[in-house]
């Protein structure tokens, strides 16, 4: 009988420590997440999808010369929005 409560203490200790950890990332997690927090404020003509659609064919003909491609712009996002790297 002591050796199960041992063993369900120690899971929960080890699931506490993982979860404390998982809470510490601070790009993870639905909480703390700007892209997010973006697209619930989004107001446009359509849904986000859409015009993110828009904009990565814009990017892709050449409409926004500073990005080559869609993950150049995103890496300019993260990093302006203080992502880690």
């Amino acid at each position: 009988m002591k050796r199960v409560i041992l063993i369900v203490a120690l899971a929960m200790v080890l699931v506490l420590a993982m979860s404390t950890l998982a809470m510490a990332v601070p790009s993870g997690g639905a909480n703390n997440n700007p892209l997010g927090i973006e697209r619930s404020g989004y107001t446009g003509t359509g849904p986000f999808g859409q015009a993110q659609s828009a904009f990565v064919a814009d990017i892709n003909a050449g409409l926004y010369p500073q990005w080559k491609n869609y993950g150049d712009f995103l890496k300019w996002w993260k990093a302006d929005n203080g992502f880690k790297r």
